[in-house]
C-alpha cells in the first residue's frame, strides 16, 4: 500500500477513534480497529457470544482498512454516517452514554409495560456504529454468492418471505434464523448489536427515567412513522413488508431507519430477566435456549412498537416477520 493511502488509514481511524470511543490497535497499512466494548472468548464462555467476539476481532480491522481511500467513509462523530465493514453499507455512529432502560414507572401505569422490560435500570454504554437500516435481501444474496451465508426460506416456499419475491431485494431479508443473521453479521466484519444497545439506539439516547416510547418520540404510532399492523391491515394495508428506510419521519434523531416495524430485529444477547442496580455494557448469558428480538415488524400492532419492549426466539427457528441489523 502507498505511504498516503495508509496515512488515510490510521488518520480515519484515530478520527473514528476519538469520536465514538474505540480503540485502535496496530498501524501500518491495515490497522485494526476494535470497539472498546469487545469482549473476548474468555469473557462470554457460549459459543455463539464467543464467536461474536472472534467475529469483531477478526473483521473489523480489515473491513476500516479496505474502506481507507472510499470517499464515502466518514469520520465517526456522533449521528454521523459511517461505512464500516466488508457489505459497505451505511453505520450509524452512536456516542457512549448512559439511559433507562426498560419501561418506566409511567408506562407501567398506563399499561405500557410487561414484566420482560422490569425493572429498570440505568445502562451505562461505550460508543458504538449500527447498521443505518436492516440488512437488506440484496445484501444478504451478495453474502450468498460469496459463501459466507446460507440460503434461507424463499418466496417460492413461503409467500411472506422476500428472498427471490420479485421487486423485494430493498426489502429487508426476513425468513432467518439467529444464526443466519449472526453469520451475515461476521460475514461483514461485524456483529449483533446487545439487547442494551439496541434499546439504546431505539430510545435515540435519551437519559431520562422516562425516555421516549417510540424512536420518533412521544407519538402514537401511525403509517407515517412505521410499517406495521393498522386499521389497513398487515404492513399498512401492503401485507408486506416495505423497502427499508420508506418511513424517514419514523427515523430514531440520529437517523436509524425502522427501528419500529417492518420487522423485529434479533440481538446477540440469549434472553434473560433484568436486575437492579447500575449496569456497564451488559452482556446477555453465556448459554441459553432463546435469543432476543426487538423492534415490532409490518404484523404487529401499535402496542408492539416500543422501545423498551423485547421478545425472543429459538436460535433454529425463523419467520416472515424477522430480520436484523448488525452494530461494530
Amino acid at each position: 500500500m502507498a505511504q498516503g493511502a495508509g496515512a488515510t488509514a490510521q488518520k480515519l481511524a484515530a478520527a473514528m477513534a476519538a469520536a465514538a470511543g474505540w480503540v485502535v490497535l496496530g498501524g501500518g497499512c491495515q490497522p485494526q480497529v476494535l470497539p472498546s466494548k469487545a469482549v473476548t472468548a474468555e469473557a462470554r464462555t457460549g459459543d455463539a457470544a464467543g464467536s461474536d467476539a472472534a467475529a469483531v476481532d477478526a473483521g473489523g480491522g480489515d473491513a476500516l482498512g479496505g474502506q481507507a481511500g472510499n470517499d464515502a467513509a466518514k469520520a465517526a462523530d456522533a449521528g454521523e454516517v459511517v461505512v464500516v465493514g466488508s457489505d459497505k453499507e451505511p453505520m450509524v455512529a452512536l456516542p457512549a452514554g448512559s439511559y433507562y432502560r426498560g419501561a418506566s414507572a409511567r408506562q407501567v401505569q398506563a399499561g405500557l409495560g410487561s414484566d420482560s422490560e422490569l425493572p429498570q435500570h440505568l445502562v451505562q454504554l461505550k460508543g458504538f456504529a449500527l447498521d443505518k437500516h436492516e440488512v437488506t435481501v440484496a445484501q444478504y444474496m451478495a453474502c450468498m454468492a460469496s459463501g459466507g451465508c446460507t440460503a434461507v426460506t424463499s418466496a417460492a416456499a413461503n409467500l411472506g418471505c422476500n428472498m427471490d419475491a420479485p421487486g423485494r431485494s430493498s426489502h429487508p431479508v426476513n425468513c432467518v434464523t439467529w444464526t443466519q443473521a449472526h453469520a451475515y453479521c461476521q460475514w461483514a466484519g461485524k456483529r449483533l448489536p446487545t439487547d442494551a444497545e439496541w434499546e439504546y439506539a431505539a430510545r435515540g439516547l435519551d437519559n431520562t427515567d422516562d425516555p421516549r416510547v417510540y424512536p420518533w418520540g412521544q407519538q402514537l404510532p401511525d403509517c407515517s412513522y412505521a410499517v406495521y399492523l393498522d386499521a389497513a391491515g398487515n404492513g399498512c394495508g401492503q401485507k408486506a413488508t416495505w423497502p427499508v428506510c420508506s418511513k424517514p419521519a419514523g427515523n430514531s434523531p440520529q437517523g436509524l431507519c425502522d427501528l419500529a416495524g417492518n420487522v423485529l430485529e434479533f440481538n446477540s444477547d440469549w434472553f434473560y430477566s433484568y436486575v437492579t442496580g447500575i449496569q456497564t455494557d451488559p452482556l446477555g448469558p453465556a448459554s441459553g435456549t432463546a435469543k432476543v428480538i426487538r423492534g415490532g415488524s409490518r404484523a404487529t400492532p401499535a402496542e408492539g412498537l416500543r422501545a423498551s419492549l423485547r421478545g425472543d426466539l429459538e436460535v433454529g427457528k425463523s419467520f416472515s416477520d424477522i430480520g436484523f441489523r448488525c452494530a461494530f
